[in-house]
């Protein structure tokens, strides 16, 4: 996964070298002499015919999927998918960290992988390689800031399971109460923090689902 993390010295080495290959860049298009560092920045690690052939054979010539014989890989992303999606699920209330959609994304990564290395089988290794990959992309994306918990909620519909719990029991009230004022919800909704009681009636409003009167009652939609 690529992160984009301030760190001074490193922006300022990225900078630096953005700046010399341009240079370069641009001496190469008039025809100057370039010293070695210079030619270095802009030529790439592996010419780009071989880089075409790698990508063009890898696309026609492997078709990597999970053999029949690949016994241990397709053992290793089923136990590591039960894992993930268990975890944080000892009680009923928790949410589940990954769906059925997760596993399909493994299989189709460990693939991705094997067929970097030109191979039409998929091996406990590339299974690792994606499994790590979506284990990142969970903990950046998919992680309640207030819970801590992996949540699916969080990347299948936007919202955690304890905000959608939340919201819910914010137009129930209203329901219950033919409407009110924020003083009045607060009042009512004492586990709700004021911060968080704000942050949720704007999405709820923002979603169409309350509308607040001219007399500031909060109404359901």
């Amino acid at each position: 996964m690529v992160s984009d993390n301030p760190d001074e010295e490193t922006d300022r080495e990225v900078v630096d070298h953005m700046m010399r290959s341009r240079r370069a860049a641009a001496k190469n298009e008039l025809g100057d002499e370039l010293s070695e560092e210079e030619r270095a920045s802009i030529e790439p690690a592996i010419p780009k015919q071989v880089l075409r052939a790698y990508i063009a054979y890898a696309k026609e010539e492997c078709n990597p999927y999970l053999h029949e014989e690949s016994e241990a890989a397709r053992r290793y992303l089923r136990e590591e998918f039960l894992k993930l999606r268990l975890a944080n699920n000892d009680e009923d209330n928790n949410p589940v960290p990954v769906t059925y959609r997760q596993e399909e994304a493994i299989e189709r990564l460990a693939e991705a992988s094997a067929r970097v290395r030109l191979d039409n089988k998929v091996r406990v290794e590339d299974v690792e390689r994606a499994v790590d990959l979506v284990k990142t992309s969970m903990k950046q994306v998919g992680i309640d800031p207030e819970t801590g918990e992996f949540d699916a909620d969080v990347i299948e519909t936007g919202q955690t399971r304890s905000q959608r719990a939340r919201r819910e029991k914010i137009l129930a009230i209203l329901e219950d109460q033919n409407g009110a004022e924020f003083d009045e919800l607060k009042s009512i909704a004492t586990s709700i923090d004021s911060e968080k009681l704000k942050h949720d009636l704007q999405h709820l409003k923002s979603k169409g689902r309350i509308y607040r009167r001219g007399d500031g009652v909060i109404m359901v939609a």
